[in-house]
C-alpha cells in the first residue's frame, strides 16, 4: 500500500484544482481588470498565464512521477539538499498563505460590495471560514472532488457568454502589443470600490 494513498487525487481533479486556483473569484471582474491594466493586450496575458501554468504543472507531474512514493517536500529536500529544500518549502508555504489571504480578502470584499452590502464583514468571513475549515480538514482528496464539482456546476457560464458571440467586434482585440511588454503598475484603483477596501 502506498504511503500517502489517502491524499492521492486523480489527474482530472488536479486539473480542476489548478483551474479553480487560476480562475477563482477573479472570473467576475477579470475582463474589467484586464482592460484597465493591459488595454487591448489583456487577452494575450490570459493565454500567456495559461501556458506558464501548464508548463509548471507538467514539470510538477513529471517530478512527482519520478518519485511516486514521495511528497513535494521530500522531493525538494532530496533534489536541493536538506537546508535549501527546507528554504524552498518555506517559500512555497509563504506564497500559499499570501495567495490564500489575498483571494479570501478579495472574495469577502466583493461579496460585501456587490451582493450583501448591508451584511457586516465578519458575518461573511464566518460564512467562508466554516465550510473552508471542513473541506481542508477532510484532506486533499475532498478538495479535489470539490474542485471537480464546482467546475461542473459552472459549465453554464461559457454557454451564456456564447450567446453574445454575434455581438462581438473582433477589432477590439487589436492592435497587438500596443502597450508593450512592460508591467503596468500605475493603474488607478480609486474608481474600484473592491480594490479601495483591500
Amino acid at each position: 500500500m502506498k504511503k500517502y494513498a489517502y491524499y492521492e487525487i486523480t489527474v482530472m481533479q488536479y486539473i480542476f484544482l489548478i483551474h479553480g486556483a487560476q480562475v477563482g473569484i477573479g472570473v467576475l471582474t477579470l475582463p474589467r481588470d484586464l482592460a484597465l491594466t493591459a488595454g487591448t493586450d489583456g487577452w494575450m496575458s490570459i493565454i500567456l498565464g495559461w501556458v506558464m501554468a501548464m508548463i509548471v504543472s507538467l514539470l510538477l507531474v513529471k517530478a512527482m512521477s519520478r518519485y511516486p512514493e514521495m511528497t513535494i517536500i521530500e522531493i525538494l529536500q532530496q533534489l536541493l539538499g536538506k537546508w535549501l529544500g527546507k528554504a524552498a518549502v518555506v517559500l512555497i508555504v509563504l506564497y500559499c498563505i499570501l495567495a490564500t489571504v489575498t483571494v479570501f480578502t478579495y472574495a469577502v470584499s466583493l461579496i460585501n460590495i456587490w451582493l450583501l452590502p448591508q451584511t457586516p464583514s465578519y458575518i461573511v468571513v464566518l460564512l467562508f471560514i466554516i465550510p473552508a475549515c471542513q473541506v481542508v480538514q477532510s484532506g486533499l482528496r475532498v478538495l479535489g472532488r470539490y474542485s471537480e464539482l464546482i467546475f461542473y456546476l459552472t459549465l453554464w457560464m461559457p454557454i451564456v457568454l456564447l450567446t453574445m458571440w454575434k455581438n462581438m467586434h473582433w477589432l477590439h482585440l487589436l492592435p497587438f502589443l500596443k502597450e508593450g511588454w512592460e508591467a503596468h503598475c500605475s493603474r488607478d484603483t480609486n474608481d474600484d470600490p473592491v480594490l479601495r477596501r483591500l
